[in-house]
């Protein structure tokens, strides 16, 4: 068995860490892929397609946001929580901009029942990033607490 393969794993975090160069290539089409999914509901004219799209969204927004909050090699808080703000209020304000193009162009019967699912949808949205933030973050810490735990041990065996 190829023993430097497993070398590169230094903790099971590391699996997760996202860190590597090859990762960061791959964020850019996977935003792209949420920026197009809601617009499947344009070329269909169904509320159904429009559904499924959101469905597919609120499945792949927080794989996105994990994976973006990984990748970057940024460790303030202050400034990944201010990224991860204005990035989710901009995808908010790209959804809800779809959503005066579906009220204005498709003129769906139900419109009040329509922007109901719709903010409901996005206060969802609001949840799910406020809480994979807060478990990024305690991830991170724990990281950090381990890794300061490790060195105590080896400072106290030497």
């Amino acid at each position: 068995m190829n023993t430097a393969i497993l070398k590169t794993f230094n903790s099971p975090y590391h699996v997760l860490s996202l860190k590597s160069s090859r990762y960061k290539g791959i964020m850019r089409y996977f935003a792209a892929l949420l920026i197009i999914i809601p617009l499947v509901f344009l070329a269909f004219h169904s509320f159904s397609v429009f559904l499924l799209s959101e469905v597919l969204t609120f499945m792949l927004f927080p794989i996105f946001l994990w994976s973006y909050l990984h990748t970057d090699e940024i460790t303030d808080i202050k400034l990944d929580t201010l990224k991860v703000c204005v990035m989710s209020m901009m995808y908010f304000s790209y959804l809800m901009g779809l959503t005066w193009i579906m009220l204005k162009i498709f003129n769906p019967v139900f419109k009040k029942e329509y922007m109901l699912i719709k903010l409901g949808y996005i206060l969802l949205l609001v949840i799910l990033t406020v809480s994979i933030t807060a478990i990024f973050f305690y991830n991170r810490y724990t990281e950090k607490r381990l890794i300061e735990h490790r060195e105590k041990i080896k400072h106290r065996k030497t």
